[in-house]
């Protein structure tokens, strides 16, 4: 019998004998890579690059556990032929335990130009996310429990989010609420709930030296089904073709992040997240594996950031 497993059929059990309800925060993945591909946190980041942009992560959490979490992401995005708007797809795919949440959201994002060197973002986000989860799978021990009796139990909602993005040369800042709903799977005496989260983040681009550029950033995450998050993020750019960052994320892990530029338009990158304190204890670090890609179809007058 495998760890997760037993974990999970532990804190069933439990949860279904008192009548509590289930508040799953973990449904949405906690990406390490969003300094690489930071339109899965701000739909506003849409167009940034300038270019048709496509970017893949995959994501292996608490990889020493049978049945972790794993997630899979694609964003693919560009501006229009318009300087002042930028159009983008967001796919996703989350699995933990027995459950499996889907989704799918289509990006519009309005760029207006402040001065030569600033702009700001206004994006909005929607879609639909299915939420399935199979409580057969669940082993109770007991063959006759009413709560396990059915095999499937689905959860369909839209989705709608927002962000706001402004940058200039040497500076960056945004604000985005991924999705404004709060799905809630029922089930017998269980429920699973998905919170909405909020995300603020700041950050700087410094001249270090010849070709080097020094990018210090912090992100804050609040849910308010778990405790406020900080990430503290050292971001090194070596000659726009090596990206290395540590970051430290607040009691719950450092991260160790790398990127490079294999040709003018495909980038590989690979993070490493060590959890640290209580999550230490969940079966090892997490894994993410990137790979992103340009089509230099056409190119607009804006200022691009290259750094953030």
């Amino acid at each position: 019998m495998n760890t997760w497993r037993t974990i999970s059929k532990l804190l069933f059990l439990i949860l279904m004998v008192q009548g509590i309800p289930v508040v799953w925060a973990q449904i949405e993945p906690a990406y390490s890579s969003y300094q690489l591909a930071p339109v899965i946190l701000n739909p506003a980041y849409t167009g940034s690059e300038e270019v048709l942009s496509v970017a893949a992560i995959d994501r292996r959490q608490w990889t020493l556990l049978d049945g972790a979490p794993t997630s899979q992401v694609v964003a693919a995005h560009s501006p229009l032929k318009k300087n002042n708007q930028a159009v983008g797809v967001l796919m996703q795919r989350d699995k933990i335990g027995v459950t499996v949440r889907s989704a799918f959201s289509g990006i519009y994002s309005y760029r207006l130009r402040i001065n030569e060197q600033q702009r700001i973002s206004f994006a909005m986000q929607g879609g639909f996310s299915n939420l399935v989860s199979r409580l057969s799978e669940l082993d109770t021990r007991l063959p006759d429990d009413p709560a396990m009796r059915n095999d499937r139990v689905e959860l369909f909602t839209p989705l709608l989010g927002a962000g706001i993005l402004w940058n200039s040369q040497r500076q960056f800042a945004g604000i985005s609420v991924p999705d404004f709903f709060e799905p809630n799977l029922r089930a017998a005496r269980f429920s699973t709930i998905n919170y909405r989260n909020y995300f603020l983040q700041y950050g700087v681009m410094v001249n270090a030296g010849r070709q080097i550029r020094w990018v210090p950033s912090v992100l804050l995450k609040y849910n308010k089904g778990t405790q406020l998050l900080a990430d503290f993020n050292s971001m090194i750019v070596m000659k726009e073709t090596l990206w290395l960052s540590c970051s430290y994320r607040h009691s719950v892990s450092w991260n160790f992040l790398m990127q490079a530029q294999i040709t003018n338009q495909l980038t590989i990158g690979y993070s490493y997240e060590y959890p640290i304190g209580i999550y230490s204890a969940w079966g090892g670090g997490s894994h993410e594996f990137k790979v992103g890609y340009r089509f230099e179809l056409f190119k607009s007058n804006y200022y691009m950031p290259r750094y953030f």
